[in-house]
């Protein structure tokens, strides 16, 4: 059996507004603009997020994923779901007080647990950058509103946030 993995995700965010194709491969993970959506092969697990079908675009420069994020009303129900079509928990942990699960799902799903939700919420993406803070400052010069970079959760990388989207996106340094 093929481990099932996210080829796809849509979200409410004009690409092209940050100098990118609407529809781009960010490596491995085709990010389209539209409603929120994922698209799974061979197949997706049972937790309430629209199917997408399969997409395609090109690659894009300097940029690729890191990770997708997911808000969730019950961690545990995912992380079942998760198991059920052979996606076991990579690492649980609590991050700034929230219950916080990883998989491996050709690219990394950080699932985080959020109360005040009655229903799975594709919220967005992490997406690396070769030069976080040339990357910002472009975006800037576009009428994006981006943070400064600082430490991220895992050593030794830095993170910016570009605010105002109607969905997450965060930009990070490569890894080492």
């Amino acid at each position: 059996m093929n481990t099932p993995v996210i080829d796809g995700v849509r979200l409410p965010i004009n690409w092209s507004r940050l100098g990118l194709a609407p529809a781009w491969d960010a490596g491995g993970v085709v990010l389209h603009s539209g409603r929120r959506a994922w698209c799974w092969q061979p197949q997706a697990p049972l937790i309430e997020v629209r199917a997408a079908v399969p997409m395609a675009g090109p690659r894009m420069d300097g940029w690729g994923i890191d990770h997708i994020v997911l808000l969730v009303p019950r961690l545990d129900a995912a992380v079942s779901a998760l198991a059920a079509i052979g996606v076991p928990v990579r690492r649980k942990d609590e991050i700034r007080g929230r219950q916080t699960a990883f998989f491996l799902v050709g690219t990394l799903l950080e699932v985080i647990e959020s109360h005040s939700l009655d229903r799975p919420l594709l919220y967005g993406v992490a997406l690396e950058v070769d030069d976080l803070d040339a990357t910002g400052a472009r975006l800037r010069t576009l009428g994006l509103e981006v943070t400064d970079p600082r430490p991220a959760v895992q050593e030794g990388r830095r993170i910016s946030t570009i605010q105002g989207l109607p969905a997450g996106v965060v930009l990070m340094s490569r890894r080492t």
